[in-house]
Parts: structure tokens; sequence; C-alpha cells
């Protein structure tokens, strides 16, 4: 364990209990001090342990297995219930140590001592580190509290600029920008990072927009591109075939006498 003190020019005093141990302002003289600060420690933590009730098993004549009959779920919930909420002898906040430590002085050293000056003295310090202690308590609890209330918007904002970090196409000012936005999250500024971030998104959605034309743009290009290979594909020319001839009969009254009255073979017409 180490030794909790606060040290003054002539003594030290037990942070846990506000008793001082005085010393000659020698190196031996500390060295005992000291000394003797821990045994009066050690044996203040050991009062404060808590003291748990030893184990013992009795057995009532023979020894008998019963059968389980629970399922796991409910052999669970038995062993979750027995288990303490609190662990026993552990304060669930912390405890003043200069709390009490003057009246535990005068218990030792006596009424008289208790209103000298060296006992006047030791109030006004002990009450001093007392109001000490409490406004460290306050600023620790607060700086808590105020961790626990940003820690969403921090965790968005850390992803967000390992997000952009990790973009090879992300510029350089977009990374500081990111690296803003951060600053702004840790900050408290909870409005202000979430208006940035919207902007900012804003600007990407944009970039998306832009990309999307030019890309259907190239497409349509490419299409054209691709009708026009297509069209521009070889045809040979295809030879005329020759007529398929049918036998025509014409009736002797036809207006062409050299045809009239005769069965003439001629190309069929379409």
């Amino acid at each position: 364990m180490t030794t909790k003190f606060i040290e003054r020019s002539d003594r030290y005093i037990c942070s846990l209990t506000g008793d001082e141990f005085s010393h000659d302002r020698s190196q031996a003289g500390k060295s005992a001090a000291i000394q003797k600060l821990t045994a009066h420690q050690t044996a203040a933590m050991a009062k404060l342990e808590p003291k748990r009730p030893s184990a013992r098993q009795h057995f009532f004549g023979g020894q008998v297995k019963h059968p389980e009959t629970r399922s796991k779920d409910e052999l669970r919930a038995a062993a979750q219930a027995k288990t303490p909420k609190q662990p026993s002898g552990i304060p669930s906040q912390p405890v003043n140590p200069f709390d009490g430590a003057f009246q535990r002085k005068v218990d030792r050293l006596g009424y008289t001592w208790g209103q000298s000056s060296a006992g006047r003295e030791a109030r006004a310090e002990l009450k001093k580190l007392s109001k000490e202690w409490e406004a460290e308590q306050e600023r620790k609890q607060q700086q808590s509290d105020f961790e626990t209330s940003i820690a969403p918007v921090l965790a968005h904002a850390r992803t967000n600029l390992e997000a952009v970090r990790k973009d090879p196409t992300a510029t350089q000012l977009e990374v500081e920008q990111a690296e803003s936005r951060y600053n702004l999250a840790q900050s408290g500024n909870v409005s202000g990072y979430s208006a940035a971030d919207k902007e900012w998104r804003q600007l990407q959605a944009n970039k998306l927009v832009t990309q999307a034309v030019e890309v259907d743009s190239q497409a349509r290009q490419l299409q054209a591109k691709r009708d026009e290979l297509l069209r521009a594909a070889y045809e040979p020319v295809a030879e005329p075939a020759e007529p398929q001839m049918v036998e025509v009969w014409y009736p002797p009254n036809y207006i062409d006498p050299a045809k009239a009255g005769k069965t003439i073979k001629e190309p069929m017409r379409a």
C-alpha cells in the first residue's frame, strides 16, 4: 500500500485520519516520522476492511445427493439473486478523510490540547484541507458528468475524423476541417458540431450528385460511340439475283397483237 500523507515543514499529516507526526526536520527525524505514519495508516486501513464471516459447512448425518430439476436459466437467476448488489464495506461515494479528524486527535491528545494554540492551528488546517478536498471532489464530479454528456457526440466526431484521414481522396483542408469539428465536439459545443457536421455532409452530397451527372454523361457518350461502331460494320454488296420465269397466257383480244392468243415465258413480277 502506498502511504498517503500531507507534508508540512515540521510534520507529516495522515491523509486518511488527519493525525500528525512531527519531526525535527532532519533526514533521520523525517524517516522515523514516515515509518510511524505508515504503521498508523496501515492499522487504520485494516479497521476499514470489511469483516467477512467464515464459511463453514455443517454436516448433519449422511450426505444425500438431491436431483437438480431447475433449468439453466433458473440456475443463472438463482446465482444472480445471491450476488450482493454492493460489495460490503465499500462506500458508494468517496469518504472525506478529514471529516472528524480533529475530534479523533482530541480523543487521542486530550481536551487541553484541543484548546491550545497547536490544537486551534490543527483544527484550522484540517478544516482548510477538508474544504479543498470537497472542492476537488466537486471538480472531479463535474468533469465526469461533462465527459459522460459529450460521449455520444465525441464518438461520432472521432469516427468521422478517422474516416476522413483514411480517405485517399480527401484534401488536407478537409482533414483540418474534420479536426476542427472534433475540437468542437470535445469542447461540448454540441449544437456547433451538429451544424458543422451537417454542412460538411451537404457538401459531400453535392459532390456525389456532380459525379453522378458526369458519369451519366460519360455513359451516354460511350453508348453513342458503341452504336456508331456497330453501324460501321462492313456489309458485302449483294449481287442481283436472276429473275424467275413463269408462263403467262394472253387472250386473243389482247391489245398487243404479238402476244394475243399466246402463252409466253416472262420474268415473275414482284
